[in-house]
């Protein structure tokens, strides 16, 4: 009865394992994928050359099939490019890429992409993200958003002062949920 209790264990052991790989994966693969979102709306690119996605693959060990496998992400027939299914699914993933990074490096990025109208979006989803798993990272968006607010022209304060209530509306949706 024992070495059956002890073979049944060793099995469970290896399920286990076998699937706590299996989430890694996923994470890692949403992790690089996310990153590959945010490089392609940092260039401003809806269609990805393969070169750039491979560059941001060099660091990790995701295949580039594992990223098409997700679903999101869609190769060109000619295997050259690929682009997500929608670019609001590329704010979001680079959005959850965003919420993994640290407070220092989190708030250099928000203040670098505050003035870029095309990033709004995935800042006001970033605050979703985030508002929904660490209300403290919640407030260093808010910091970064609003950084040095004396030195804003006018103009600056109407569209930081939009884009702080976007992030905040978001915010309390999540927190609704």
């Amino acid at each position: 009865v024992a070495e059956d209790h002890r073979a049944r264990l060793s099995a469970a052991r290896e399920q286990l394992q076998a699937l706590h790989d299996e989430v890694e994966k996923v994470r890692a693969s949403r992790r690089v994928l996310g990153q590959v979102a945010e490089v392609g709306l940092k260039s401003r690119q809806l269609v990805i050359p393969r070169q750039t996605i491979e560059e941001v693959l060099k660091a990790g060990s995701v295949p580039f099939e594992a990223l098409v496998a997700t679903g999101l992400l869609r190769e060109s027939p000619d295997k050259t490019t690929a682009a997500f299914l929608h670019l609001s699914l590329q704010e979001y993933t680079a959005a959850l890429f965003l919420a993994t990074l640290a407070e220092k490096e989190l708030k250099q990025r928000i203040r670098a992409d505050r003035d870029d109208p095309s990033y709004h979006l995935t800042l006001t989803f970033l605050s979703g993200v985030v508002a929904s798993k660490d209300l403290w990272k919640g407030e260093w968006i808010f910091e970064a958003l609003a950084g040095d607010a004396s030195t804003w022209t006018s103009d600056q304060q109407n569209v930081h002062l939009k884009l702080c209530l976007k992030c905040l509306n978001e915010s309390l949706e999540s927190l609704n949920q």
